[in-house]
């Protein structure tokens, strides 16, 4: 997984998946209603013998370059961590096995985006007034543009670029269990 990438668990953790079964082309039987292909994801079950695993993914900015667009390169820190154990309830008869996952991320990013001018935010004022809470949490542009372009008629005068840094945090937690 990337690293500033969206890690965020969605389906089942790696930790507990034993078997991949790709199908393509005709299917057979057993996968109905698939035209083209299906992925099986097969997970792991308890044994007669307990076992286990446990990770950790950790990194921080110390090693990362510095963005193009920020004067200074920003602290980060990831660490993706968890286990699993498996193992006999009643021996031959009953097994358990459960995957833990976690994630969390803290991190500043650079942001650009295309932002109103202070001109077209002064005429949308004088026009509706209640605007003023947009406009009150939106950046104004710390780019340099063109003043005076900003019409009615051709919008694209009244917009302008900020590149700032902004953070942002994520923070999931996954269980996958299973009973045989």
């Amino acid at each position: 997984m990337a690293f500033g990438f969206n890690n965020t668990i969605k389906l089942l953790s790696i930790e507990a998946i034993q078997e991949v079964n790709v199908t393509k082309g005709i299917a057979p039987a057993e996968i109905a209603n698939t035209l083209s292909g299906n992925i099986n994801l097969i997970s792991k079950s308890g044994t007669n013998d307990f076992h286990g695993s446990v990770f950790e993914n950790y990194q921080t900015a110390g090693l990362n370059a510095r963005n193009q667009f920020l004067t200074r390169k920003p602290g980060a820190v990831f660490n993706q961590f968890g286990g699993s154990v498996g193992g006999p309830v009643i021996k031959n008869k009953l097994f358990f096995f459960g995957v833990y996952e976690g994630l969390r991320e803290s991190s500043f990013r650079a942001l650009s985006a295309q932002v109103p001018t202070q001109e077209y935010r002064t005429r949308a004022l004088a026009a509706v007034p209640a605007y003023k809470q947009f406009f009150d949490v939106t950046y104004l542009p710390n780019q340099p543009y063109p003043t005076g372009r900003c019409t009615a008629t051709d919008l694209v005068g009244c917009v302008a670029t900020f590149n700032g840094a902004a953070s942002s945090s994520a923070r999931d937690n996954h269980i996958v269990a299973r009973g045989d």
